[in-house]
């Protein structure tokens, strides 16, 4: 008891490991009832090996119904670090610690079990994700102070879904002083959300839960395409900010509830326009549609477009279903593809005009 403590930082101790060390192939505990629900199915696991391990081991691994999150908690700022397998927040990331035990989330009737392979010689100085990370994201931190903050990760790929699914989103479990989250369209909070690339303007909703006292909301990572606008919007007090990252945000939680909560605040994200010979044009003025479509799928632009305009439909895989060579798409006139020979399925409806991309969008085929 003098080791666990909660709501202040822990003391300094030593704790000697006596026994024998673990070694081999072992199953960890896990169980799942109710449904595993948003609520159920939280198991909190130790790495049992005299070293640091790898969550995204290549090997060594089987997870069965087990969400791709990790979750640690830092006793010291009273909140959480989260790693989804490709970025994370408050410090996490793939490595964890001898003697760390960690939350992960069953999502069906789990199973998890480990080998020596996902064992490594040392924690690296740096978070690996900033090399390899194959997507957009913004970094948002909610500060009080330098020793309680907490923050929250949006993260943009195209297969992305606005609504939370376990295997894209980690969910966002409740800190001791600081809350800061996302909110997918079914609103709940993240902490690290994935969603769709940006091709038009298109808001997220932010959650914060703190007591009373001043606060600041910085952008320390903004890493998306060049032109892209970002602005927060300050419902409460009705002001709209344009986003740096270096551009801090201060303002006020007082006792109204109106003040925090999953109301106040809220990121416009603008795609950049696209130039492309002598049109100026924004992503929002080619249209694809209906989506989902079934047997016929149809273009058009608000701007009168002409010279050398191919239309590419890919599938999930990247190769090419069908394509299309016109030289005008006129205002406001509609150019018809016959899909009808394609199953049902995703796709990518690719829109260049004289070899330079227009638009690249998700659709969806469906049957009648």
């Amino acid at each position: 008891n003098s080791i666990l403590q909660t709501g202040t930082p822990p003391a300094a101790t030593i704790i000697d490991f006596i026994g024998s060390i673990n070694k081999g192939a072992m199953a960890l505990s896990v169980s799942c009832s109710n449904g595993c629900g948003i609520n159920d199915g939280w198991n909190l696991v130790p790495n049992p090996y005299p070293s640091p391990i790898d969550w995204n081991a290549p090997s060594g691994w089987n997870k069965t119904n087990i969400s791709p999150s990790i979750y640690l908690w830092n006793g010291n700022t009273g909140s959480y670090a989260t790693w989804d397998g490709s970025i994370g927040t408050n410090g996490g990331d793939r490595y964890i610690p001898l003697g760390q035990s960690f939350f992960v989330k069953a999502t069906g009737s789990p199973a998890l079990a480990i080998s020596e392979d996902i064992k490594t010689a040392s924690l690296p100085s740096t978070q690996m994700f900033r090399t390899t990370a194959n997507f957009d994201w913004v970094r948002l931190r909610l500060e009080k102070d330098t020793q309680h903050y907490d923050e929250a990760v949006i993260k943009f790929t195209a297969l992305a879904n606005r609504s939370y699914l376990f295997d894209e989103d980690a969910l966002k479990l409740a800190n001791t002083y600081i809350n800061l989250s996302s909110l997918s369209t079914d609103t709940q909070e993240l902490a690290i959300n994935a969603h769709p690339v940006i091709t038009g303007i298109d808001t997220i909703r932010l959650s914060m839960a703190a007591t009373s006292g001043q606060y600041t909301l910085r952008f320390p990572e903004l890493n998306l395409p060049s032109g892209t606008q970002l602005r927060l919007i300050d419902k409460y007090l009705g002001i709209d900010t344009v986003v740096t990252d270096i551009t801090p945000y201060n303002f006020t939680i007082s006792t109204d509830t109106t003040s925090f909560g999953q109301n106040r605040f809220l990121l416009a994200i603008s795609a950049p326009p696209l130039t492309v010979a002598n049109y100026d044009l924004t992503i929002s003025d080619i249209k694809v549609f209906p989506n989902p479509f079934s047997d016929r799928l149809y273009i058009s632009s608000d701007t009168n477009l002409s010279g050398h305009i191919q239309i590419t439909i890919h599938d999930i895989l990247g190769r090419q279903v069908t394509t299309t060579m016109i030289k005008t798409l006129d205002r406001n006139a509609t150019h018809l593809i016959d899909v009808s020979s394609l199953k049902a399925g995703i796709y990518f409806a690719k829109i260049m005009l004289d070899n330079k991309t227009l638009i690249n969008k998700k659709i969806i085929k469906i049957t009648k």
